[in-house]
C-alpha cells in the first residue's frame, strides 16, 4: 500500500491557503456583500485553485483530491455563513456546490508531469 501521507499534507496546505484567502476576501466584503460579489470571489478561488492543482503531485489519486474538495466545500460553507448575513443558505449551497463540481473536474483533469513541488510553491503565491 502506497503512502500518501506526504501528498495529503500537499493538498490540506492547498485547502488551508485558500481558506485564508476566502477569508480575508470575505472579511473584508461589506457585511451587505451581495451573492453576486460573493461569487466574484469563488471564482477568484476557482481560478487560483485551478492553477494550484493543475500542478499538483502526479501520484494524487483523484479520490484523493474529491476528499480535499469536500473539505474545502466544507470549510467554505462554514466560513462565509459566519461572514455574509445577507447571503442565503442556500446561495451559499449552491456556491459551495458549484466550487466543489469545478474543482472535481478540475482534479481529474490536472496534469500527470508536475512535480509535487509546484504545488507548493503556487499555494505561496500571494
Amino acid at each position: 500500500m502506497k503512502d500518501w501521507s506526504w501528498h495529503f499534507s500537499q493538498l490540506s496546505v492547498g485547502a488551508k491557503h485558500l481558506e485564508d484567502k476566502l477569508s480575508v476576501i470575505v472579511k473584508n466584503s461589506s457585511p451587505n456583500a451581495s451573492p453576486v460579489q460573493l461569487s466574484v470571489g469563488a471564482k477568484h478561488l476557482e481560478d487560483k485553485l485551478s492553477v494550484i492543482v493543475k500542478n499538483s503531485s502526479p501520484n494524487a489519486s483523484p479520490v484523493q483530491l474529491s476528499v480535499g474538495a469536500k473539505h474545502l466545500e466544507d470549510k467554505l460553507s462554514v466560513i462565509v455563513k459566519n461572514s455574509s448575513p445577507n447571503a442565503s443558505p442556500v446561495q451559499l449551497s449552491v456556491g459551495a456546490k458549484h466550487l466543489e463540481d469545478k474543482l472535481s473536474v478540475i482534479a481529474k483533469n490536472s496534469s500527470p508531469n508536475a512535480s509535487p513541488v509546484q504545488l507548493s510553491v503556487v499555494t505561496n503565491d500571494k
